[in-house]
């Protein structure tokens, strides 16, 4: 399982609720040092973005986090060259020793048809980039700087948007932090106005992940339960019992979902589904029945 990247001697990692996430589909860009990956995340739980260096990069570093497109205030870190330990930014930087902690939220919905599509989203939901760049330290004890806005609040979307399911970041309750002070840094040369490393973290659901493809299900059907001159083992019994009921629980939501969007009862939508499953049915038993001569069509019956 990856929980971290890596791109120009510098990684990365998201952490939700103190533990490592799992990252999907990574794509790196040496050529202009960014990287993207795929994050499963869960709502109401908190997560923070983490960084190290992995090597001697022979400057301080900067690093500037932007969260569903925009730039959260106390967010700007600088870490001197002879650090080489994980930083962490768990939430916006209310004073020198406080800080709101983020939190994925999922995004409401409501059929009202005055509410525009995506009148009330971010401008880029789902999505925490990490920009990283060569700067020097050239005042000590500056002042605590908190530049930079909370992500929005985010109201109800419609439930035709394309966004319906999709994750944004929410601020916590102020809480105690790990104490900070403040340096005055600036860019090491005119170059370093541009990050030497980019890390985009694409947030979504599980859900949203498994039905893009970039998640595995749940459930592996290739593998099966019992065991040849073996007996069951329970807790696999137990682990595929779980499965099935997260499958289930999965299903009925998408078929409520559905019924919703097209405006009819959650019966009909089962008798749809059933309908074309007969139908996928009788179209594989007719193909195996032409393989075999003399045998009967199911249309027939």
């Amino acid at each position: 399982m990856t929980t971290e990247v890596s791109i120009a001697q510098l990684s990365a990692a998201i952490c939700i609720n103190g533990r490592p996430a799992e990252l999907l589909a990574p794509s790196f860009d040496p050529a202009t040092g960014v990287v993207e990956v795929w994050v499963p995340s869960e709502a109401g739980k908190e997560y923070s973005v983490c960084w190290r260096r992995r090597q001697d990069t022979g400057c301080d570093l900067g690093g500037v986090v932007t969260i569903d497109g925009r730039q959260v205030g106390g967010t700007s870190r600088v870490v001197t060259r002879s650090s080489m330990g994980w930083n962490e930014y768990s939430g916006q930087q209310t004073s020198g020793m406080t800080e709101r902690p983020f939190r994925f939220n999922e995004v409401q919905t409501t059929d009202n048809e005055r509410i525009l599509v995506h009148q009330q989203l971010p401008p880029r939901p789902g999505e925490i980039v990490l920009e990283i760049y060569r700067v020097a330290i050239v005042s000590q004890a500056h002042p605590v700087l908190l530049s930079g806005r909370a992500p929005s609040p985010v109201g109800l979307i419609h439930e035709r948007s394309k966004k319906v399911g999709c994750h944004v970041t929410r601020l916590g309750s102020e809480r105690i932090s790990k104490s900070c002070s403040s340096v005055l840094a600036v860019p090491l040369t005119p170059l370093d106005y541009v990050p030497c490393a980019t890390f985009i973290f694409k947030y979504r659901s599980a859900e949203i992940l498994r039905a893009a493809g970039i998640m595995p299900p749940l459930l592996n059907l290739s593998v099966s339960l019992t065991r040849r001159g073996e007996e069951e083992d329970e807790d696999d019994v137990d682990q595929a019992e779980a499965e099935i009921a997260a499958l289930q629980i999965a299903l009925k939501a998408r078929i409520e979902a559905l019924a919703k969007r097209k405006r009819i009862r959650v019966d009909d939508v089962e008798a749809n589904i059933s309908a074309k499953r007969r139908r996928v049915y009788i179209k594989k038993e007719n193909e195996r029945s032409a393989a075999s001569p003399g045998s009967i069509e199911l249309t027939e019956l």
